[in-house]
């Protein structure tokens, strides 16, 4: 069989770890249909699967009449379904019912599209059926290797010219075929062009294909080759294939794939390198950002190989003029200054993203190619020049080079060598403060200053001033919240952090009709680690007790039934995790002795040690505070549908913790998408670093906003009729443990009017595993703050 993770073919059937990259193969496959399974009264046998996507599975499968091998793909949208254990067929929770069967429409529609096409270089389609609720598409099996495969068995990862040519040429008649027929493939990669021992080039995967020239595209793209257009939702049509072919033309002939898409519109200028003129004019000319700017057939781009082609494409690109250049502002943080930061901007013509570089000062002026007003005459844009302000910021002062900063200590601290934590653009140091030192006076910290353009950076001045004996009892106090017997026992920290909230009036930058604006706190709060071993910690916050109101009112944006009725919950305090579960945590955890079932010890789909943990189950999360209670001997669980609205909003009652809105520079969601007078942004496909967008709500808690749902404890109920207003789960009185359960917080896949503090997700406890479901932990330790 073959590994979905790594694609390596030949595994046993009988293996449990793949011997390449060393995945637990069970944890791929559940969701699969088993080897051996009939399709189609008997037809059709699954041998095994081929590959995955959002979308759907593909399998090897047997014609067992005319015993020939056969690729079948299996509708099967991972985020709407669920396989049912027994039958096989998915179930389909009832609020995803209306997208599920919307997208079942079109896949079989497009099946039928597919099946009339007979054309060398297209997979052939020789039958679709529905079947256990779902519909099969059945296609021509290719045997050979991918053009991906090709690229890697070259030296240099490029091939040699003659056969660059055979391999486009035959795409581009592919792509003319598919075109002709209103089908635009839109994920375009070598993966999706295979190779057989002919020389037949022949094109896959159509699982991200859509109709017609005003037809919207998907998420089922891959972001390194896909157009601006198909990324952001918007429009598309040939234009947005040929981009795609000039991504793997460039990868063809050097190796190298150019700048991803959403990379290029945050530079000034962009061009292909180690490519001669002709084919440097042929790939620039499919790599337009603009759609409009690009060819508009196939086979009239191909075409552009001709040297007057590259001649008149050439002339074109230098007649803009400085008429059409224009001038704007843009307000940012000094923290975004110091890092760098993208921003969408809108020209009055079109809204677009700008990549501000690290290091910018007051009043910089950048120029920003091609974002200027269009040129009817010569089709070209002039430039933009945008002219950089840094708003204060409430810690730091630039003077110069420097950053300086003011930390306070008492005056015995100053009488003794002590050390301090001193904020840093980055974060927190330890500096050690000299004996007897006066009050104003600076320490420097070396190399922790602004960015320079020789690639250093300066200093930061740090100036420490005594504090006044009223702050020093004000902080004593904080330190001695913690009154109970249980609670007074821990290690606790203090640290502090940054909310950010929407307030008005706000947002110019994105929208000029927009009511609010983005405000920067810094709070504090306080938590405890536990040691997991091998340098891995798990930072637990402290919650406070309170009553809030749940669920959302009828006016609210996205509102559901389900949010209804609201009502007052009071909550106990309580200690949180800060972040979800990382990778990381779930390893140190699943090593431990079993108490119930056995876990995976790396099940996520996306790697990395501080990435949330996803793929789990509801069954895996329960284990794996179970284990960590054993381990630590204190009471770790997941929390109550309440204790997870409550801490989410931190006191807000806003749909979101930042206030009436969201937007992709605060959170991990669809940002192909707009929630109220938010804007559009980033749709980074994936899971990202825990904590990586470093803002927190008001109790210190991150990531309560997309990245991954979050399994709660509760049984679903249909609305809150008959909930209980002490914070507690809502239970079932029955034994059946596999009755559906709840997901809070939305992820990266899902829409932000899915990410709100109220919004209800529901699955089945044991159900396949999304690489969007996660969790994160809530320890039962009595608190008085």
């Amino acid at each position: 069989m073959r590994c979905l993770n790594c694609n390596l073919d030949g595994v046993p059937l009988s293996a449990e770890i793949c011997p390449r990259c060393g995945v637990h193969l069970p944890s791929l496959m559940r969701d699969l249909l088993p080897i051996g399974s009939l399709l189609r009264g008997g037809t059709y046998r699954i041998d095994y699967a081929l590959g995955r996507g959002g979308f759907g599975i593909t399998y090897r499968a047997t014609h067992q009449n005319l015993e020939q091998f056969v690729a079948i793909k299996e509708f099967y949208p991972q985020e709407h379904v669920v396989r049912n254990t027994i039958t096989k067929g998915l179930s389909i929770p009832t609020t995803q019912q209306e997208a599920y069967h919307r997208g079942l429409q079109r896949f079989l529609r497009e099946g039928r599209i597919l099946a009339k096409l007979n054309h060398s270089n297209v997979v052939r389609v020789q039958d679709l059926f529905e079947e256990q609720g779902t519909a099969y598409l059945v296609m021509e099996l290719v045997r050979g290797k991918t053009l991906k495969d090709e690229l890697e068995s070259q030296p240099e990862r490029c091939l040699p010219i003659k056969r660059v040519e055979e391999v486009i040429e035959q795409l581009v008649a592919a792509l003319e075929a598919i075109h002709q027929a209103g089908i635009y493939h839109l994920d375009l990669k070598p993966d999706n062009v295979l190779l057989n021992a002919n020389g037949r080039v022949v094109l896959v995967d159509f699982g991200a294909a859509r109709q017609g020239l005003s037809g919207r595209s998907t998420r089922a793209y891959t972001e390194a080759y896909a157009a601006p257009e198909v990324i952001a939702g918007g429009n598309i049509g040939p234009e947005s294939d040929i981009f795609e072919l000039g991504m793997m033309l460039h990868e063809m002939l050097t190796g190298k794939l150019p700048e991803p898409a959403l990379r290029r519109l945050m530079k000034d200028t962009w061009e292909p390198a180690d490519l001669g003129e002709l084919w440097q004019c042929l790939v620039m000319a499919a790599l337009q950002l603009r759609p409009e700017e690009r060819p508009q057939t196939v086979r009239e781009w191909w075409e552009g190989k001709s040297h007057s082609a590259a001649e008149d494409f050439t002339r074109t690109q230098e007649q803009a003029t400085v008429e059409f250049d224009t001038e704007a502002k843009i307000t940012i943080s000094l923290r975004e200054a110091f890092h760098g930061v993208q921003k969408n901007l809108n020209s009055g013509e079109e809204r677009f993203e700008v990549w501000i570089p690290p290091g910018v000062k007051q009043d910089t002026r950048l120029r920003i190619k091609g974002k200027g007003r269009f040129d009817p005459k010569t089709k070209q844009r002039g430039n933009l020049y945008l002219q950089v302000e840094i708003s204060p910021d409430s810690v730091f002062q630039l003077k110069g080079e420097n950053l300086l900063c003011e930390v306070q200590i008492t005056a015995a601290q100053a009488a003794s060598r002590v050390k301090v934590k001193v904020p840093t653009i980055d974060g927190y140091v330890n500096v050690k403060v000299p004996a007897g030192i006066s009050s104003g006076k600076l320490l420097r910290l070396r190399g922790k200053g602004w960015p320079t353009p020789e690639g250093g950076h300066g200093d930061q001045l740090v100036q420490i001033l005594f504090e006044s004996s009223t702050e020093s009892s004000q902080e004593k106090d904080i330190s001695e919240r913690v009154t109970s017997r249980e609670s007074a026992s821990l290690p606790m920290q203090m640290f502090k952090f940054d909310v950010v909230t929407f307030e008005l009036p706000w947002l110019r930058l994105f929208n000029k009709g927009s009511k609010f604006e983005l405000r920067r706190h810094r709070h504090k709060a306080q938590y405890f680690y536990e040691n997991l071993g091998n340098g891995v910690t798990l930072k637990m916050v402290a919650i406070p007790s309170g009553t809030f109101r749940m669920g959302s009112p009828k006016t609210e944006e996205g509102h559901f039934k389900r949010e209804q009725p609201q009502h007052s919950v009071t909550i106990k305090p309580f200690l949180m995790g800060k972040y979800p579960i990382t990778q990381a945590q779930w390893q140190a955890v699943a090593a431990l002795p079993q108490v119930n079932q056995v876990l995976a010890s790396n099940p996520s789909y996306f790697k990395g040690a501080n990435l949330p943990v996803e793929q789990v189950t509801w069954h895996d999360a329960v284990e794996f505070c179970v284990r960590l209670s054993h381990h630590t001997k204190r009471d770790y669980r997941l929390p109550s549908e309440a204790e997870w609205e409550y801490a989410c909003r931190a006191g807000t009652t806003t749909p979101f913790h930042f206030g009436e809105t969201i937007i992709p520079d605060l959170a991990n969601y669809n940002g192909n998408h707009v929630y109220g007078s938010g804007s559009k942004g980033k749709d980074r496909g994936k899971t990202t670093t825990v904590g990586s967008f470093q803002v927190a709500n008001a109790f210190g808690l991150y990531d309560m906003h997309g990245n991954v749902w979050e399994w709660c404890a509760d049984h679903w109920h249909d609305s809150y009729e008959g909930a209980p207003t002490d914070g507690s789960a809502w239970k079932n009185n029955n034994d059946n443990d596999n009755q559906d359960r709840l997901l809070r917080g939305g992820s990266w896949f899902t829409f932000p009017e899915l990410c709100r503090s109220a919004y209800r997700n529901i699955y089945a406890p044991g159900g396949s595993c999304s690489n969007c479901f996660g969790f994160r932990v809530l320890c039962e330790t009595a608190w008085t703050l």
